[in-house]
């Protein structure tokens, strides 16, 4: 429980066993200050959805089967993106990578809610031994599962889109999960141009499928083999033109998707994967905090979620069973020393 292992920040969810963390006098700590300080730097990245639908325009082509390629996790963000694109008027191709830790009830509401909405679905996978030792190689590297999985559905989702000519490749991470893993450092860096950290964010993106790694070698990476195609494709992140609420993705879901149902072997922080938990659990115990505190923190500070939602979340109990049942099929020791798995 996180209270009981560090204080926490008065105002979002971060605690003292955060590397580089501090609370001041007032219990705030010094990365809540730090935005104080930068607000309105920091939210000028994110735009509107007028921008959004301009960039629609722009991309748009007539000759291309899709406007679209939108990587549909299935889960209840995606969900919400999915059912908005189609209010914009957006033809859409849901691409669900099945890392073979996604439940049965995610599929089903995966089936339900694309033909609701009249929206086509493809369905990728890896087989189940090299997916295993894709997560095994993320837990070892960055005591998480998500790494490698990321790597591998952004691989296959853009060479679909490449294949048939899809202009944009939509992801539906929350602005928190967005600032955190790029953004904030660059701003850090003292790059506060808009248009700068999307020429460097495009660049990172084209290394990180070009990198030549043992992750790349097991998921066959060819994203970026032509680059000139690649460089053609527009990568989007939803969230950053469209600013909600987790009550308001939760409600839309109820009004357009009355069937969905969160599956209930995902755990508190995921509402599609079953492996998730493991990553949690890796990360608590080498590194001392959630994995999903500071993107999380994030969200908070953006309004995205409450304060209390969010400590609800990662204070929810980890099926400890089921957690060493697949680390045993990933043929990792449970048991961590001395900060390694």
């Amino acid at each position: 429980m996180i209270r009981e292992t560090a204080t926490v920040c008065e105002r979002c969810v971060l605690t003292t066993s955060v590397p580089g963390v501090s609370l001041d006098e007032e219990g705030v700590c010094n990365v809540c200050r730090e935005y104080e300080a930068n607000r309105s730097t920091y939210d000028a990245y994110f735009k509107t959805e007028d921008d959004l639908a301009a960039l629609f325009r722009r991309t748009h082509s007539p000759e291309a089967p899709y406007d679209v390629l939108l990587m549909y996790s299935g889960g209840k963000d995606s969900t919400y993106v999915l059912n908005r694109l189609v209010d914009m008027g957006q033809r859409i191709l849901a691409v669900t990578f099945d890392n073979d830790y996604v439940p049965k009830g995610c599929f089903d509401n995966i089936r339900g809610v694309c033909e609701d909405a009249g929206v086509d679905s493809l369905i990728l996978s890896l087989n189940r031994a090299t997916m295993d030792r894709v997560f095994a190689r993320s837990l070892e590297q960055d005591s998480q599962v998500c790494t490698g999985c990321f790597r591998a559905l952004t691989a296959r989702g853009t060479e679909v889109a490449i294949e048939k000519g899809i202009p944009i490749v939509m992801t539906g991470l929350s602005r928190g999960q967005i600032f955190d893993t790029k953004v904030h450092q660059l701003l850090a860096a003292g790059k506060t141009d808009i248009d700068e950290i999307d020429r460097w964010l495009r660049a990172f993106r084209r290394r990180y499928h070009e990198q030549k790694d043992e992750i790349a070698e097991l998921i066959n990476d060819r994203a970026a083999a032509d680059l000139a195609a690649f460089e053609r494709v527009h990568f989007i992140d939803f969230f950053r033109y469209c600013k909600v609420t987790k009550e308001d993705i939760v409600a839309l879901i109820k009004e357009r998707n009355p069937a969905w149902r969160k599956p209930e072997n995902v755990g508190g922080c995921s509402s599609n994967c079953m492996i998730n938990d493991v990553g949690i659990k890796v990360h608590q115990e080498t590194k001392g905090y959630h994995n999903y505190a500071v993107p999380a923190a994030w969200d908070v500070r953006f309004g995205h979620e409450t304060r209390e939602e969010v400590l609800e979340e990662l204070e929810t109990d980890l099926d400890e069973r089921r957690i060493h049942g697949i680390l045993t099929q990933l043929k990792i020791n449970y048991h961590v020393k001395d900060g390694a798995v």
